[in-house]
């Protein structure tokens, strides 16, 4: 069965739920962009793109705190090969970025369900013990970014899915929420990327005359 089948039979079972919105990321220009784009020499220009994008979103944000997030975003994303935008965008859709959000037993930035992750976040960090650690950014985004990816990996690789089934708890529109970030996230890493100077091309010695 292909996957364009199962994101239609996906929408058929929620049509009465609300919005469907498979194929967001799957037929998506920016995601395929960015896979060729994770390479670790791109670190410094994706935490770039992230700072100056959330400082953008939410003016209130501290240049320290917004520049910590975007530095732990691209640290925690990287062991678990999650794409950090896509890391980035949930957190913007989910918390507003907000470290002490909480809600319907949600808590922190990437608003992780601590009663039903709370015994396999206890066996992996031993160090996360409590809520008040849990809420720390960047211990909230490293087990949000494990959860995005589990999530992914349950679902075939299948980002659309794994929204939708994961991430609408409290909106149904949070799938595209999600993916316009995703989006203005990639077109701002190409236009800071397009602003850079040329790698120089280093010239080969002159071979020595005789």
């Amino acid at each position: 069965m292909t996957r364009r089948v199962l994101h239609v039979l996906a929408c058929l079972l929620l049509v009465f739920a609300g919005p469907c919105y498979a194929g967001l990321f799957t037929e998506s220009g920016e995601r395929r962009y960015m896979e060729s784009h994770l390479a670790g020499d791109e670190s410094e220009l994706r935490i770039q793109t992230m700072a100056k994008y959330f400082g953008a979103l939410k003016k209130s944000l501290s240049a320290e705190r917004i520049q910590s997030y975007a530095t732990y975003i691209e640290q925690e994303s990287t062991p678990f090969a999650v794409d950090p935008f896509l890391v980035a965008s949930v957190m913007i859709a989910k918390s507003d970025m907000e470290w002490t959000s909480r809600s319907q037993k949600r808590y922190g930035l990437m608003r992780i369900d601590w009663d039903e992750h709370r015994k396999w976040i206890y066996r992996d960090y031993p160090n996360v013990r409590s809520l008040r650690i849990l809420f720390k950014p960047v211990i909230n985004i490293r087990v949000g970014a494990r959860i995005l990816k589990d999530d992914i990996v349950k679902n075939a690789g299948d980002v659309d899915l794994a929204l939708e089934r994961n991430y609408t708890w409290d909106n149904l529109s949070a799938p595209q929420e999600i993916f316009t970030h995703y989006k203005n996230l990639v077109a701002l890493f190409r236009e800071l990327k397009e602003m850079q100077p040329p790698v120089p091309v280093a010239t080969p010695p002159a071979p020595e005359s005789k």
